[in-house]
C-alpha cells in the first residue's frame, strides 16, 4: 500500500474531481452529481462572481485513488482580504486525508497573510443550490472541522414539499394585485416572478426558479426552488406572504412542477415557523464555519 500524498492541482483541473465529488454527495439532499463539463461550467460561474486570488486546489491521493480535496482562495469583501475554504471533501474512511488537507489549507492561508478563515459558503451551483454550506449529512466533514476549532458561522435550513397541492388563492383587498412573469432559465421548465402590488407600488416579491438551474438531472426538472420571498415591512402580519407564496405555487403547478423546495437562514426561526406551517418539512441543515488562525 502506497502512502497518502498531497499534490497541488491547477484550479482549471478541478473538473477532474467530478466523479469523486459525485460519489461523496450521492446521499446528500440538495447536492447533485455532475459530469466533468458541468463541474467546469460551475467553476467558471463561481470564478466570474468572485474576486479571487491565491487560489489553491490540493488533492489527497493513495494507491492511485483520490481520497479527498480542498479548494481555497483569498477573496475580497468590502475591500478586505478574506481567507476562504470553499470546498473540502474526503472519504469517511480516510480521516488522515481530511486532516492533512485541512492542515495544508490553513498553512497556505497563513502564508498568504490571513489571520482567520471562513469555511464553506458560496461554491458551485450544484452544491446546496449555490449556498456552498456543508450538510450535516456529511457528518465526518462537520466533525473534522469542529474537532479542529472551527465554530458555526452561518447556515441554512433546507425544506421540501413533495407532490404539493394548492388551490388558486385570492386577495381580499381590491387595492392589491399580483402580477406574474414567467421567466425561462436553464431548466426544462421556466421559473416565475410573482409581484404583489398596491396600486403601482411593489410591496412584495416571490421569485421561484427551476431546480434545473442547478442540475441537468431529468429527475429534478419538475422541482422548483423558492429563491426569494419578501413582503415590505408595513404590509407584514396580514397573511400576504402566504397568499403570494400560494399564488407562486399555483402558477408553477400549472407549468408542470410537482415538487417545491425552499430554505431559510439557520437562525431565522420566524421564517422556519412560517414555512413549516404551510406544508414544508425540514430535509437537511447545512452550515458554514470560521476559525481564527492565530
Amino acid at each position: 500500500t502506497r502512502p497518502m500524498r498531497l499534490t497541488e492541482w491547477k484550479p482549471e483541473d478541478a473538473p477532474r474531481l467530478a466523479d469523486f465529488y459525485s460519489r461523496q454527495i450521492a446521499h446528500v439532499d440538495f447536492c447533485y452529481p455532475v459530469t466533468e463539463d458541468e463541474f467546469a461550467e460551475g467553476c467558471r460561474a463561481f470564478n466570474e462572481r468572485h474576486e479571487l486570488s491565491d487560489q489553491r486546489l490540493l488533492v489527497a491521493e493513495s494507491n492511485g485513488e483520490i481520497r479527498g480535496y480542498v479548494y481555497l482562495f483569498v477573496g475580497l469583501r468590502n475591500d478586505k482580504r478574506l481567507g476562504r475554504i470553499s470546498s473540502l471533501l474526503y472519504e469517511p474512511s480516510h480521516r488522515a486525508a481530511g486532516q492533512a488537507l485541512l492542515d495544508a489549507a490553513e498553512d497556505a492561508l497563513k502564508s498568504a497573510g490571513m489571520t482567520s478563515v471562513y469555511a464553506f459558503g458560496h461554491c458551485w451551483r450544484f452544491h446546496h443550490h449555490d449556498f456552498g454550506y456543508i450538510s450535516e449529512q456529511l457528518g465526518h466533514v462537520h466533525g473534522l472541522v469542529g474537532a479542529n476549532g472551527y465554530r458555526v458561522a452561518g447556515g441554512e435550513f433546507f425544506m421540501s414539499d413533495h407532490d404539493f397541492t394548492v388551490e388558486e388563492p385570492s386577495l381580499d383587498d381590491p387595492n392589491l394585485s399580483i402580477e406574474v412573469e414567467v421567466k425561462p432559465g436553464r431548466g426544462k421548465l421556466p421559473g416565475v416572478h410573482c409581484q404583489l402590488k398596491a396600486g403601482d407600488d411593489s410591496i412584495g416579491n416571490c421569485i421561484c426558479v427551476s431546480v434545473g438551474e442547478y442540475t441537468r438531472l431529468d429527475s429534478m426538472q419538475d422541482h422548483f426552488f423558492v429563491d426569494w420571498l419578501g413582503i415590505n415591512d408595513t404590509y407584514q402580519g396580514k397573511g400576504l406572504g402566504r397568499v403570494l407564496l400560494q399564488r407562486a405555487h399555483w402558477e408553477l403547478k400549472r407549468l408542470g412542477y410537482n415538487h417545491a423546495h425552499i430554505s431559510t437562514a439557520h437562525d431565522n426561526y420566524r421564517a422556519l415557523t412560517f414555512y413549516t406551517n404551510v406544508g414544508y418539512r425540514v430535509v437537511s441543515t447545512a452550515h458554514g464555519f470560521s476559525k481564527e488562525l492565530g
